[in-house]
Order: structure tokens, then C-alpha cells, then sequence
């Protein structure tokens, strides 16, 4: 489209596709933890979903650095596509409640300790928020390909 700016294929972008790849990988190996079986086994279950959250935070804090902090891709959408800003607005909004999400998520695994009952809450609850996570990579992609007529892709 002629008049859209041009976000560099490198090295912003590459950022961009390298974090949202690693983002990806952390919620599969979160997915693959939470459907494991539960059923007369809460204590290994909740042993080995603990790691995959922890790691899931610091993913989707690295996320929400890279987008929101300085010199953070939002900025330059800012200064490039200002027409972009309510959208902007949306996808911090839901970083907060998104990061809210993991660490009361840590938390509740945490305090149902062999609780098979409050340990299936927490993988419906896991099930809910690797939905909402995929949503919001989706409209970060279709953000970007606004602004940019760039697309980020499903893989990464």
C-alpha cells in the first residue's frame, strides 16, 4: 500500500518474530503440561506444570518489555501509524490483565497442593488463558500488518 511506513526486516522486526516465537514455544510446553494426565497424580502434575508458568511469566514479560517499554515497538508504531493508538491501548490493557492471569495462576497451583479438585480448576483456568494469549498474539499480528503491511506470522 502505497504511504504506509516501513518497519526494518531487521533488526526490529526480527525481534519481533524471535519474541513472539519463544512466546509461542513457552504456551505449547505450558498446553502440553496442563493436559497431562491428572488423575491420581496432583502432586507430579502440578510438579511439572509449576516450571512451564514460571516460565510462561517471564515470557510474557519479556513481551510486554519488547512491545510497551522504551524503544519498544509500540513507540515506533506510535510515531508511524498514529491512527493505531486505540488499538494500542486494547493490547496493553489486556498485557495487564493477561500478566495478572499467570501470576494469580502460579499462585493457585501453589495453594492446592494434591487438591485434584482445585487442580482441575487451575487446568481449565491454564485452558482459558493459552486461548486468550493466542487471541491477543493474533491481533498483535494483524496490528502490525496495519501499520506495516508486514505479516509476523502464525509460527512465530
Amino acid at each position: 500500500m502505497p504511504g504506509l511506513p516501513t518497519l526494518s526486516e531487521s533488526p526490529q522486526l526480527q525481534v519481533v518474530r524471535h519474541r513472539r516465537a519463544g512466546l509461542r514455544r513457552t504456551m505449547t510446553e505450558v498446553e502440553e503440561a496442563a493436559a497431562a494426565a491428572l488423575a491420581g497424580r496432583p502432586d507430579e502434575w502440578r510438579a511439572n506444570l509449576t516450571p512451564h508458568l514460571e516460565s510462561l511469566q517471564m515470557a510474557w514479560a519479556s513481551h510486554v518489555r519488547g512491545t510497551e517499554g522504551p524503544d519498544g515497538l509500540w513507540e515506533q508504531i506510535r510515531t508511524d501509524a498514529p491512527r493505531l493508538q486505540g488499538k494500542l491501548r486494547r493490547l496493553g490493557s489486556a498485557h495487564e490483565a493477561l500478566g495478572a492471569e499467570i501470576a494469580t495462576l502460579r499462585q493457585t497451583l501453589t495453594d492446592a497442593c494434591d487438591d485434584e479438585s482445585r487442580l482441575s480448576n487451575v487446568r481449565e483456568r491454564v485452558t482459558a488463558l493459552l486461548l486468550q494469549l493466542t487471541r491477543h498474539r493474533q491481533h498483535g499480528a494483524d496490528l502490525i500488518y496495519e501499520a506495516y503491511d508486514r505479516d509476523v506470522g502464525g509460527n512465530g
